[in-house]
């Protein structure tokens, strides 16, 4: 899958869950003059960590090397990326997996849908 239809597919998705946040947000809303306040959890949060985040230059060799995840969304909504790989000094992808995932909540657990992509040498 090239690097232009996973950018397309994971801007679709997350244009899908800011606007499943914004149906959750105006079908819990409460009426107004009610005894009781709704509650202000619609906000959208952000969340990145890296396990491996490394440059190599050692002449011809120069390679940049990560591993890592993050997600944005509410506290129902989420999308998820996974990635990991390695960029050579030519601009070249030498390996690597990228995934994007939407993540909601269901009571207690949540639920995860997910497209992968590959970005493998030869």
């Amino acid at each position: 899958m090239s690097t232009a239809r996973i950018l397309a597919l994971a801007t679709t998705l997350a244009g899908l869950a800011t606007a499943t946040a914004a149906q959750t947000s105006a079908a819990t809303g409460m009426p107004p003059g009610g005894d009781v306040q709704p509650v202000h959890d619609q906000q959208i949060f952000t969340h990145v960590l890296f396990n491996e985040l490394e440059g190599r230059w050692n002449g011809n060799n120069t390679q940049f090397r990560w591993e890592g995840q993050g997600w944005v969304g509410t506290d129902y909504d989420k999308l998820w990326i996974k990635s990991e790989g390695t960029l050579l000094a030519n601009g070249t992808l030498d390996d690597g997996q990228h995934q994007f995932l939407y993540s909601r909540a269901i009571t207690t657990t949540r639920l995860q849908c997910s497209i992968r992509g590959c970005g493998c040498a030869g």
